[in-house]
């Protein structure tokens, strides 16, 4: 079955017993038939094509419900419906004005439609045709420098994206084109990779491409974590529903909406039980409840799935520090700063010693977003967190 969660979302606002891999009773008369079915050739699998057509058929029915479909067709129907966009952009709009989710659309459409335009004119090669996405978003009136961690919608209306952001456009116009991108998660961060399945394989990130081994080197991956497929794989979509949930959840948990955070963490690990970040938000949003004995098992997970998470290991020892367990908590603060200083040494190393022949250009890797810790955390390296070391040390 081809991904269309947002239509399952929304309808399960309005029928029970939902089964779209055979439709949706529409007209409530007890029997899915005629446009309501999904499945039309039988053959078990709801396809782009079916799904196009469900939506163009049955858009007054849609429509009335309101939602996210009155948005689609008001200003979304540019994109296929099983396009990750319109989940993106439904699971935003629980945050963000309709105005600034139509106007996304809008902006994303006017990228795509110049990106068809220019390949009209010139035949591009896989890597030039990403990196032409990029440079019409530029194009577009919007920056790449933004690490506020802010939304799709909220992004594009301020002006700036990241590397979530920048890449889930290109992500959407991929998808349009049926070229064969998909998402990638490092510790902390999210590019995209080209991969054919036949030997056209690269990495992509703000428009620059990047090798395997550069980007296990600069984020300090560990082996077992990206044998494990915790890191450096094609995401597929479920993981990318993981993503937007963890990504609504931290916005939530920065707004004072703490419980409503943990739902999304919830809903994030149950797309994707091997996503670190998502143990590691839920973790630490359970110690600022005081919920340790929870706070401590989601921590455990996160560093199980990746080792080198300093802030974990604070978050850990936050813990076990207040439960009086001093001895422990020292030993995760000095975890932490061991693998601070892991990960930046990592990178130090990278750009000492090699002349960036992994790398396509010269460029040192910059860019990259959300890298160094989650939001609220303290750098180990920070005076006051030593300090605090060397109290529970030698108090």
């Amino acid at each position: 079955m081809r991904p269309a969660h947002w239509i399952q979302t929304e309808l399960a606002r309005h029928y029970e017993d939902l089964d779209l891999t055979k439709g949706a009773d529409l007209d409530q008369n007890g029997k899915i038939e005629g446009s309501e079915r999904t499945d039309l050739n039988d053959d078990g699998n709801v396809d782009s094509t079916e799904w196009q057509k469900f939506t163009t058929d049955n858009r007054a029915a849609l429509e009335i419900l309101g939602g996210q479909f009155k948005t689609y067709y008001s200003a979304g129907t540019a994109f296929k419906p099983d396009n990750p966009i319109h989940d993106l952009l439904s699971i935003e709009s629980e945050l963000t004005a309709t105005n600034e989710i139509e106007n996304a659309y809008e902006k994303v459409a006017w990228i795509k439609n110049r990106v068809v335009e220019r390949l009209s004119e010139a035949s591009l090669a896989p890597k030039e045709k990403m990196k032409l996405v990029y440079k019409l978003i530029v194009e577009s009136g919007l920056n790449l420098d933004d690490q506020s961690g802010d939304g799709l919608a909220r992004s594009i209306a301020k002006g700036g994206l990241d590397c979530d952001t920048s890449g889930l456009i290109v992500l959407a116009v991929a998808h349009e084109l049926g070229w064969p991108v998909f998402g990638v998660s490092g510790p902390q961060h999210f590019f995209l990779r080209w991969d054919d399945g036949v030997g056209e394989r690269f990495n992509m990130d703000y428009g620059e491409s990047y090798s395997d081994e550069f980007v296990t080197a600069y984020l300090n991956i560990d082996p077992q974590s990206k044998a494990d497929g915790v890191f450096l794989r094609n995401l597929g979509y479920d993981d990318l529903l993981s993503l937007f949930y963890q990504n609504r959840g931290m916005a939530k948990k920065d707004s004072g909406r703490i419980l409503d955070a943990i739902a999304d963490f919830d809903e994030s690990i149950r797309f994707n039980k091997r996503y670190a970040i998502a143990f590691s938000s839920r973790g630490s949003t359970y110690k600022d409840l005081g919920r340790h004995e929870e706070a401590i098992a989601d921590l455990n997970t996160a560093l199980a799935l990746n080792p080198n998470d300093a802030d974990s290991y604070i978050d850990r020892a936050d813990i076990k520090e207040a439960l009086g367990m001093r001895d422990e908590a020292a030993k995760d603060y000095l975890k932490s700063i061991k693998a601070f200083s892991a990960n930046e040494a990592s990178r130090a190393k990278l750009f000492e010693n090699t002349s960036e022949q992994t790398h396509e250009t010269s460029k040192p890797y910059s860019c990259l977003c959300n890298t160094v810790g989650q939001p609220g955390n303290s750098s180990p390296s920070d005076p006051s967190l030593l300090s605090l070391i060397l109290t529970v040390i030698f108090d």
